[in-house]
């Protein structure tokens, strides 16, 4: 069995490349199987799941319209969720996922699948494929409401099918994630302030007040430099441009945009 919940760009970017390429039915039931609380079960419900066909699964949640991987989220901000099943011999491939709180319950709003279908089964709204693909990548948007908790999870299944038209002789897969509300009451809106990185532009080395941790990422989503718990970070190895910087001062999210000099 394979877990894995990354939010490495480089999945985003296979993502794009492939989302272009065709796929073939052969769907499933419209049920609930993403593994969540309130689920049918996994898909391992009609597939049995102990074959190794050297399959992976890779789920990113990143903002709409951007290439930064995230693990927080904004209430009103559309996500784009890109799941990724790829890998291996299986020449079909299909995935449920869902984004529920504590309880299973669906949290937020769901649209614009590719390669897939928003659904709802036993209650719950959830992206089921349809049909199974040979690329194995999937994807759909969630935007959290109001109504949504400060932290929810994020539950993905999925099987890596051998062809040869049967329920067994395949690979389960299952991932799971937990995604929390970025704060903005006055307080958080404050300390954003005092977190400001310094000098931007920049040419050598940015600087915060406080020691922070995180990654630092090209336009494209590549992850160029990564830092922990320090008050400051070179940056004078980068080419020139625009980058972004995402880092945590242990109990808030931040992401700055900065030009490299």
């Amino acid at each position: 069995m394979n877990k894995r919940f990354t939010i490495l760009s480089t999945c985003v970017a296979a993502i794009a490349m492939w989302l272009v390429q065709s796929s073939f039915s052969n769907g499933m039931s419209d049920s609930n199987y993403s593994g969540s609380p309130a689920s049918n079960g996994k898909c391992i419900n009609c597939h049995t799941g102990g074959a190794d066909l050297s399959a992976t699964l890779n789920v990113v949640v990143a903002e709409k319209g951007t290439l930064i991987p995230t693990t927080s989220f904004k209430v009103g901000t559309t996500y784009s969720v890109a799941i990724a099943l790829t890998g291996g011999t299986s020449m079909r491939r299909g995935v449920n996922s869902t984004i529920v709180d504590e309880s299973g319950a669906t949290v937020g709003t769901f649209g614009n699948p590719t390669d897939g279908k928003i659904i709802t089964a036993n209650g719950v709204k959830l992206f089921t494929h349809s049909p199974a693909i040979t690329t194995g990548i999937f994807a759909y948007e969630w935007t959290p409401d109001a109504n949504t908790p400060e932290t929810v999870k994020i539950y993905t299944t999925g099987i890596a099918a051998d062809g040869k038209n049967g329920n067994n002789g395949d690979q389960f897969l299952e991932a799971a994630g937990t995604l929390t509300k970025e704060k903005t009451n006055a307080l958080s809106n404050a300390a954003q302030t005092e977190l400001e990185l310094f000098p931007n532009p920049c040419s050598n080395v940015l600087y915060s007040k406080i020691k922070i941790t995180g990654s630092i990422y090209s336009t494209t989503g590549q992850k160029v430099i990564t830092f922990s718990n320090t008050k400051k970070v070179a940056i004078d190895h980068l080419d020139a441009g625009q980058y972004f910087v995402t880092f945590t001062d242990g109990q808030n999210n931040y992401t700055k945009t900065i030009a490299k000099l």
